[in-house]
């Protein structure tokens, strides 16, 4: 899989092997990331769904070529929005709470993001039905990871970190 990112962080150094190496952590976004955070959408949608609002952001605002674009899902009825001075991908978000995927699925829960195929705006009842691409367990580390008990293809998540630090993206605000 080969992509181009943009490196937006890179997070604090820290000395290791008697001082001899150091590790830090380097944070990547899209090119359509940075674009959204500098750019504004002031447009009113009359009369369309949001999914065609959604590609028309995506496409007119970010500049996405159709080959980015993955899977958006058609969704149900029109709207009048008028976007007010909005980042692209809050715009994006904003609309989506309001969207309602085409029948048989029903509900209101549109989500947008993107996957390594491209950019995604589908119904969570649609994504339901899919395969799953994976399944992570958490474990503890002393259990044996190669134990067929746990189900062939288990993916063993042994350590998570949440962090949350100084982004240059988010003060580009």
């Amino acid at each position: 899989y080969d992509k181009v990112f943009r490196v937006y962080k890179v997070a604090k150094r820290e000395p290791e092997n008697e001082g001899n190496t150091e590790t830090y952590a380097l944070y990547f976004c899209s090119e359509e990331m940075v674009l959204s955070e500098q750019y504004k959408v002031a447009k009113s949608y009359k009369g369309k769904d949001i999914s065609s609002n959604v590609v028309d952001i995506l496409k007119n605002y970010l500049k996405v070529d159709n080959s980015k674009i993955s899977a958006i899902e058609q969704t149900y009825g029109t709207y009048d929005f008028i976007v007010p001075y909005l980042k692209p991908f809050d715009a994006i978000n904003w609309m989506s709470t309001y969207a309602r995927p085409q029948p048989p699925n029903v509900g209101a829960d549109m989500l947008f993001f993107e996957t390594s195929d491209g950019f995604c705006f589908r119904s969570i009842q649609s994504m339901l039905e899919s395969e799953p691409y994976a399944t992570y367990k958490y474990q503890p580390k002393n259990l044996d990871f190669y134990n067929k008990s746990f189900g062939e293809g288990v993916i063993s998540v042994l350590d998570y970190e949440i962090m949350k630090s100084f982004a240059s993206l988010e003060s580009t605000n």
